[in-house]
């Protein structure tokens, strides 16, 4: 089947950074009121599911004697955490379902919860994502430990670590770590921002979304990093120094910019009946009889 968007990737748009964060500004003032009271809700599950499998773990495990059982209680409660935080990233992908419906200008708070409806298809792309990050970290420590294991002239791990962490060597291995690790997973994340909105938003498969979010950025890589960079900077000095309360607003506004970003970009409006989402057309075609061309 061909990819819906091969025309976007033939000729990608460009991106304007004034206009981003300017549009999504307006679409977050405009919607604040909803951004703001899901990006709570949002919070307290996600302090909830980093929380409840610890819990588990903790009842009465230190009055238990058998290891095998302590074992599998740790298994049971890592499960409950991964479980959950499965059902907050499939939360946090509400965001563009509800902002499809603004961007409509039919905003609904229930549209948050359509992002259910692609369940599967989230989870799916985000085990892909760690799986990526995984065999890539695991390539690096390989080559890494290899290296040092000649280079430092060390016999054992323990060791190997001891002597990277020495006052002479520090300075490289925070270096080190920047540019091979830190650097890579961030070209990674960023390659894949779109997977999501392309997802519950255009309706792909998990591989077509992630493969077309990939050929777009890397066409307008620096000036997505630059946006997304000042993006990060905002949220990050802005919670702080409002000791986290910020982050009610700024968490919000930042999905506003991958958002705008997305639609500048891929233009799922101008897509035929049949290649986007259910909720998405479903909007489209009522502004469409209301307001007639």
């Amino acid at each position: 089947m061909s990819n819906k968007f091969e025309h976007i990737l033939e000729d990608v748009p460009n991106l304007e950074f004034s206009d981003v964060f300017s549009d999504a500004y307006d679409l977050f003032k405009n919607n604040f009121g909803n951004l703001v009271g899901y990006t709570l809700i949002l919070g307290v599950s996600y302090f909830v599911s980093s929380f409840m499998g610890s819990l588990f773990i903790s009842v009465e495990s230190q009055d238990i004697t058998d290891s095998s059982f302590l074992a599998g209680k740790i298994l049971v409660g890592q499960l409950i955490n991964f479980l959950l935080g499965m059902v907050v990233y499939i939360m946090v992908a509400g965001f563009y379902t509800f902002l499809r419906s603004a961007k409509n200008g039919k905003p609904e708070f229930n549209r948050f919860w359509d992002s259910f409806k692609k369940f599967g298809q989230i989870i799916g792309c985000n085990l892909l994502q760690i799986l990526f990050m995984a065999i890539f970290l695991s390539v690096i420590f390989a080559i890494v430990f290899a290296v040092g294991m000649n280079g430092f002239d060390t016999n054992s791990l323990e060791s190997f670590f001891e002597d990277l962490l020495t006052p002479g060597k520090i300075v490289t291995t925070i270096i080190a770590l920047l540019v091979f690790v830190y650097v890579p997973l961030i070209v990674i994340y960023l390659l894949y921002v779109f997977s999501i909105p392309l997802i519950v938003d255009a309706n792909l498969g998990v591989w077509e979304a992630m493969e077309t979010s990939r050929k777009v950025v890397m066409k307008r890589f620096f000036l997505i990093l630059a946006i997304c960079i000042v993006l990060a900077l905002m949220t990050s000095f802005g919670t702080v120094i409002t000791c986290y309360l910020g982050a009610l607003a700024l968490v919000p506004f930042g999905f506003c910019v991958i958002f705008t970003m997305y639609n500048t970009l891929f233009k799922p409006h101008e897509l035929s009946h049949d290649l986007v989402s259910e909720f998405g057309q479903a909007e489209i075609d009522q502004n469409m009889e209301e307001d007639p061309i």
